[in-house]
């Protein structure tokens, strides 16, 4: 595989910053600290990567589209990735936890978050548009590890990037993500014409802050000769120097003082026109014929949503996913008890429900004064 040293330093960097912000969004999720840092990149044999990851280990498949174009696969243990569905369910992490089909979609959609959160940082990074596709979670007891990486590497190497990945007071392990060449040596590139950019930009700027203090100088020194020229020309004027008698109440001046400290000439004003100015007139107001009525005919054909709530009830991620056809939600309501009428979220009024022919609808059954609805809507 032709990546060298600089290429697999600029996979680590770029990598380690997309991975960082992956786990940001699952610290979120599970709300414990999270942290996948110190990545090592390496190029493996394909052989023996699937020889270290074939049993006790699950993986996730990754593809990618845009600016990059191809996929990678991550590896976690069988237990690590028990915890990380268990907390995605409101659990504490348990490590026992089976690794059902609702284990797996909770480490699916933690995973999607995740490289969600990896992919955007990728772009920006990069400079580019990076998408991903839906990720597929593998469990290489069912399939083994080496058609995912068939489905990577088109040769006999691949590159494998090791993470520290450990979670507050839960888990501590390693987890490992596995690109293709194509993956690796697209990212390369563009991590290295990125950061070879961003040098030229900023030798560019060195360059012209020095050709602009050059430019400075020289203008100075230019505007120091003028000065002088304008000097020696009134000091070398062609009147004689008896021309110009001095009053005995000041002491003599030197020629060096007649050619640096000339007097400032006297100050010169110019009369301004007089503005003639008037005091400004009001019209008086009147008071109004209705007082402070409010017109409320004003505000009759302003259109309201009105809801009626039912009542409402509180679930965990692992309750929700546990829903199927014919479950039942126990709501906050009594059996019997008076619906909320609302308008526009306020509430207005309480009542039953009725039918009318086909459709539902609401009898009031208790309802504010009119001075309280009014201040509510």
């Amino acid at each position: 595989m032709n990546l060298n040293d600089e290429q697999i330093d600029a996979i680590g960097e770029v990598l380690n910053m997309a991975m960082g912000s992956a786990a940001t969004t699952l610290s979120q999720l599970v709300n414990k600290k999270i942290s996948i840092t110190s990545p090592m990149v390496d190029i493996t044999d394909v052989e023996q990567i699937a020889a270290d990851f074939e049993d006790n280990s699950i993986g996730v498949m990754i593809g990618y589209e845009g600016e990059i174009e191809g996929s990678s696969l991550l590896v976690v243990r069988r237990t690590d990735g028990s915890i990380i569905a268990d907390l995605m369910m409101g659990g504490e992490g348990n490590p026992e936890l089976p690794f059902d089909d609702l284990a797996e979609s909770a480490l699916q959609e933690a995973m999607n978050q995740m490289m969600g959160a990896a992919s955007t940082a990728l772009a920006s990074l990069l400079g580019g548009r990076i998408n991903i596709m839906p990720p597929q979670v593998i469990n290489f007891d069912e399939q083994p590890i080496a058609e995912s990486l068939r489905q990577i590497a088109s040769g006999n190497e691949a590159v494998e990037v090791f993470f520290d990945f450990t979670g507050e007071n839960v888990f501590q392990t390693k987890l490992v993500m596995i690109l293709s060449e194509a993956v690796a040596q697209k990212m390369a590139q563009m991590a290295v014409s990125k950061a070879k950019a961003m040098v030229n930009t900023q030798d560019d700027t060195i360059s012209m802050g020095s050709s602009h203090s050059e430019s400075q100088s020289t203008l100075s020194q230019s505007a120091s000769q003028n000065i002088n020229n304008i000097n020696q020309q009134a000091t070398t004027s062609s009147f004689p120097q008896s021309s110009f008698q001095q009053s005995s109440s000041y002491p003599p001046q030197t020629q060096q003082q007649n050619q640096y400290n000339y007097p400032p000439p006297p100050p010169t004003y110019q009369q301004q026109p007089q503005v003639q100015a008037f005091q400004a007139q009001f019209q008086q107001l009147q008071p109004s014929p209705q007082g402070d009525s409010i017109n409320i005919e004003n505000l009759l054909n302003i259109p309201l949503e009105l809801s009626v709530s039912l009542g409402n009830a509180k679930m965990t991620l692992k309750e929700v996913l546990e829903l199927r056809s014919g479950s039942v939600i126990e709501l906050n309501k009594l059996a019997g008890e008076a619906l909320e009428v609302m308008i526009n979220d306020e509430l207005i009024a309480k009542g039953e429900v009725v039918v009318i022919d086909e459709n539902f609808g609401i009898r009031i059954t208790e309802i504010i004064s009119p001075r309280e609805r009014l201040e509510k809507i």
